[in-house]
């Protein structure tokens, strides 16, 4: 993933990093999430019932696809798209640059199409230190 935004992406693998997450959304409206894993949809759910809009990226075909059979996956893609988040599935993040704004743009990688966030959290899985 390239852009002068890219080192900007949080990941929470402790109660510090969970705090510094927390502090960086405080006031904030619109979260980009990498992963539709358990960790990712939680986030969106969490998110979104604070009022802050969220899309997800993922590779995978459906969310949490380790975990749950294909219909399940999709049932539960669609009681989060009724609660607001928007997936974007079969892809991944080509780029993110800063803007001016103090945002962030994110590229897709498979249509070029734009996301822009004011925080970006990669929530693919923890990282052993």
């Amino acid at each position: 993933m390239g852009g002068d935004g890219a080192a900007d992406v949080l990941t929470v693998n402790n109660l510090d990093d969970y705090a510094r997450f927390r502090q960086r959304i405080e006031g904030q409206s619109r979260v980009l999430l990498l992963g539709a894993g358990l960790i990712g949809c939680e986030f969106a759910n969490d998110l979104r019932s604070r009022a802050i809009e969220v899309d997800v990226v993922d590779l995978a075909a459906w969310p949490l696809p380790r975990l749950l059979p294909e219909a399940a996956g999709r049932r539960l893609q669609d009681a989060l798209t009724q609660a607001g988040v928007r997936f974007h599935l079969g892809t991944s993040i080509q780029s993110i640059e800063r803007l001016a704004s103090g945002g962030y743009r994110a590229t897709l990688a498979n249509n070029g199409q734009p996301l822009v966030a004011n925080v970006i959290l990669s929530a693919v899985g923890l990282r052993p230190r």
